[in-house]
């Protein structure tokens, strides 16, 4: 099918002619024991572990078979983005597990780390589908980020490095960037240039540096949350830096080994003559003078000063940096090796810098996209774009389903109905549940027996079936009744009617508004509940929305007229003047525009649906109107809700017949969308306003779910630096891992984990989400924390983790007063901290 993707106020088809249902999950949990006493007795322990004159060590409270023999079998993994606030609760829970077994904890892995969460929205701008994701805030300071404060470099003279981060302007999207996947949300993610990326870290000189001076050479230049040490090789045109430096003091016939980028060296100095030293490198004997480097695998050592003592004594210094960076030529390398996914400008060459400008984005075999629930951070610096993905509100849906007759249904929180609208008749349709019932399309429209009266008064929605009506042929001396039931509520209403100028008529209040029926002796009904103007297209109200069933209407009047359009809020008129061979619009209300084309006045609601009023066969022609021109097939309106910008955009699902069957033949949607083509060969689409529609050309279908408010993007910069350390070695056993560790893999094979951090921030925790035994990140709630015990990584695995950093904590602490808190934990596979603020 051709899709015709529409321009603003211009209605264009949206689906050609002719479920995907999102995916849940349940995590599965025993359920919050509320009594006491059966809670004690399922534990014989409990009153003396509660006793708080017991101090007797144990780890026999604690969950389940994370520890054996009052030792831990478990190591705890803490995620790659960690917060400091994360790496904090990893530790203190091992400091408060190993304390009960007489030992102490070590971290294989130290780190300097600092994390903060600064959304890009903001309370009064929202991002939306189709937004650029600079939209609310396309700039971040220190104000909002640590690792943006402002610094100091100690050159020639003392510098102020102000420090920015520019969010790029790359659209929030739907679709199938990866052919291998069902659609999906997602932020292009570019291979960064300076014209093209996903955000930009700037660093501004207060006065321009020379990097190349001696002075520079070995100072700390801090960017963006991470320390260098200024290499002595930096020239005009190349910036050397070295990252994670740290400085070593040996003394003659001192040996030491030490980690360096995870790897074990071994420093022992022989000697210290007449500014040289003489030192055994991992058992090689070199020579080297003060101020050289030389590398140690990828890492750099630099000798840094030397102590000329008595005899061949003396004291070295050494700094050891895990990496040497070079920028030049507008790209970063390590160890010779062009680091993807980064690119840089600089104003100034390095010895006279004024700014540096450091652009992210995607390395080159990396997706060039962020999908929904993932992030993204660079192969150098710590702020990850984290794209949580939308909010999430009850939704009502329309469903219209091929056949005979076209079956729309409509289903909200509260109520559910179904009904017929269309009907195949030869080779088109008319609208109604069968070819001699009628929908009225107008207020005070002339019906029949079996026909239906939609009215929207005083906000209740009705759909009125004419059930029975009786007249007598004599108007003067005969009286009329009138029976009405409501196919959506079942409502019934009966109306007896006085005869009146030849007619009968009657006045009845029905929902708390007053409507006016008539009669002919012919037995013609119709009704009137808004005597000022006239209802077009009443619609039903289905959630926040509003529902009309539709078709082109020809209406014989000359002089004014003022018509009532469907809407979800308000009540937009437009006032049309008639005349034989011409119409124009007189005047309308705020919120509606109007213009003429062709002949044809159009009327436009809020910036949204369209309608159409012109001369044919010498009647007004009146409409919903897209694709330049009247819509003239039963159809079905369904106007959202209004949006940021005021607009109450809308969808038409026109039928048309195929093989004798009423189906959907086209829809339009009157504003922005995105659609694509699932692996069933459906077309699903996302408007603005959070609405997922789908079309089944196979089985003729459609199905919009309209959530009660606009739904957003939830994205916004995580940052942690988590610089690589030099570590000296002890004996203390290693339970505590960063995720990104090599060995986590290995030891999660023979031990249970525990692991601190949700899955934004801990891709082991994430990888539990993927296979759906865990929550995905964009699905914590807005506060709280949970504790969940599943199967994992061939052992057990627990997951310690919160919305929030300090939701993780207060996660954390719960469990290391695991004796306190022995009653909520005991026999729980999934613990919430709303359960126990409950309990």
């Amino acid at each position: 099918m051709k899709l015709n993707i529409t321009k603003k106020n211009v209605s264009k088809a949206l689906y050609g002619a002719g479920t995907v249902a999102a995916a849940s999950l349940l995590i599965a949990g025993a359920s919050a024991q509320t009594n006491n006493t059966t809670q004690t007795n399922q534990n014989s322990d409990n009153t003396t572990q509660q006793n708080p004159e017991n101090t007797s060590t144990s780890l026999g409270d604690f969950p389940q078979p994370y520890t054996s023999d009052n030792q831990l079998n478990s190591i705890i993994v803490y995620g790659e983005s960690a917060s400091e606030t994360d790496v904090n609760s990893a530790r203190n829970l091992a400091e408060t597990l190993y304390s009960e077994t007489g030992q102490e904890p070590n971290d294989t892995e130290t780190s300097n780390t600092t994390s903060m969460q600064v959304p890009l929205t903001t309370e009064n701008e929202r991002l939306y589908l189709g937004s650029g994701i600079d939209a609310a805030r396309n700039i971040l300071t220190e104000d909002d980020l640590e690792p943006l404060r402002t610094t100091e470099f100690n050159g020639e003279e003392e510098t102020e490095v102000e420090q920015f981060l520019r969010v790029g302007n790359q659209n929030i999207s739907f679709g199938r960037p990866d052919d291998d996947s069902e659609p999906f949300f997602y932020i292009q993610n570019p291979v960064p240039s300076q014209e093209n990326h996903l955000y930009e870290l700037e660093a501004n000189m207060d006065s321009p540096v020379d990097f190349t001076s001696e002075e520079a050479s070995g100072e700390d230049l801090s960017l963006f949350g991470r320390t260098f040490s200024v290499s002595s090789e930096t020239n005009e045109d190349e910036l050397v830096l070295l990252t994670g430096q740290r400085d070593l003091e040996l003394r003659t016939n001192q040996s030491r080994t030490v980690t360096v980028d995870g790897t074990d060296h071994t420093f022992s100095v022989v000697s210290v003559n007449d500014g040289q030293v003489a030192m055994r490198v991992d058992g090689e004997l070199e020579q080297y003078e003060e101020d050289e480097s030389f590398g140690l695998n990828d890492a750099s050592m630099r000798v840094e000063e030397l102590i000329d003592l008595e005899g061949s004594n003396g004291i070295i210094r050494l700094s050891a940096g895990s990496t040497q960076l070079t920028f030049s030529n507008g790209q970063i390398s390590s160890g010779g090796e062009e680091i993807s996914g980064l690119s840089y400008s600089a104003a100034g060459g390095f010895n006279e810098l004024e700014s540096l400008s450091i652009f992210i984005g995607a390395t080159d075999d990396d997706s060039t996209w962020i999908r929904e629930g993932e992030s993204y951070t660079s192969n150098l610096f710590s702020p990850s774009l984290s794209f949580e993905g939308f909010s999430r509100t009850g939704t009502s849906s329309v469903e219209v389903n091929s056949g005979e007759t076209t079956q729309v249904s409509f289903n909200t929180s509260e109520e559910s109905a179904s009904i017929g609208f269309s009907t195949a008749v030869g080779n088109s349709t008319v609208l109604g549940p069968e070819e001699n019932q009628t929908i009225a399309t107008y207020q005070n429209q002339s019906l029949n027996e079996d026909d239906y009266i939609p009215t929207d008064a005083s906000g209740i929605s009705r759909l009125w079936r004419i059930e029975g009506v009786d007249a007598d042929e004599n108007v003067s001396e005969g009286q009329a009744s009138l029976e009405l039931q409501d196919e959506l509520s079942g409502a019934s209403a009966n109306v007896e009617l006085e005869p009146s100028e030849g007619i009968y008529k009657a006045e009845k209040v029905v929902d708390g508004r007053s409507f006016r029926f008539y009669v002919t002796p012919d037995e013609e009904v119709s009704a009137v509940w808004d005597p000022d103007t006239t209802p077009l297209f009443p619609a039903l109200q289905s959630g926040q929305s509003a529902v009309a069933m539709i078709d082109d209407v020809m209406l014989d009047f000359e002089g004014e007229r003022t018509f009532r359009l469907p809407a979800t809020s308000g009540e937009p008129t437009v006032t049309i003047s008639s005349s034989s061979d011409s119409v124009e619009a007189v005047s309308s209300s705020p919120g509606v525009e109007t213009r003429t084309e062709n002949d044809t006045v159009i009327a436009t609601v809020e910036g949204g649906q369209e309608y159409g009023f012109r001369i044919q066969d010498g009647q007004v022609m009146a409409g919903a109107y897209s694709d330049n021109n009247i819509i003239d097939n039963p159809s079905l309106l369904i106007v959202e809700p209004s949006n940021s910008d005021n607009q109450q955009e809308s969808y038409v699902v026109e039928t048309g017949v195929d093989d004798e069957e009423a189906v959907v033949n086209e829809a339009y949607y009157s504003g922005f969308i995105q659609t694509a083509e699932t692996d069933d060969e459906e077309t699903v689409g996302y408007d603005r306003f959070g609405a997922r529609s789908l079309y089944d050309e196979d089985d003729g279908g459609f199905e919009l779910s309209i959530p009660e408010t606009q739904a957003y993007a939830e994205l916004g910069f995580t940052t942690s630096t988590n610089q690589t350390q030099v570590d000296e070695q002890d004996s203390t056993p290693d339970i505590v891992y960063n995720a990104s560790n090599p060995q986590v893999s290995e030891l999660s094979q023979d031990s249970n984990v525990i692991l601190v951090g949700g899955p934004a921030v801990n891709s082991l925790t994430q990888e539990l989400a993927s296979q759906g035994v865990t929550l995905p990140a964009n699905q914590y709630s807005s506060s709280g924390w949970l504790l969940q015990s599943t199967e994992g990584f061939g052992g057990n695995a627990l997951i310690v983790a919160g919305t929030t950093a300090e939701d993780t904590a207060s996660a954390a602490d719960f469990l290391s007063n695991y004796r306190e808190n022995s009653e909520m934990l005991q026999n729980r596979s999934l613990l919430r901290s709303t359960e126990v603020e409950t309990n």
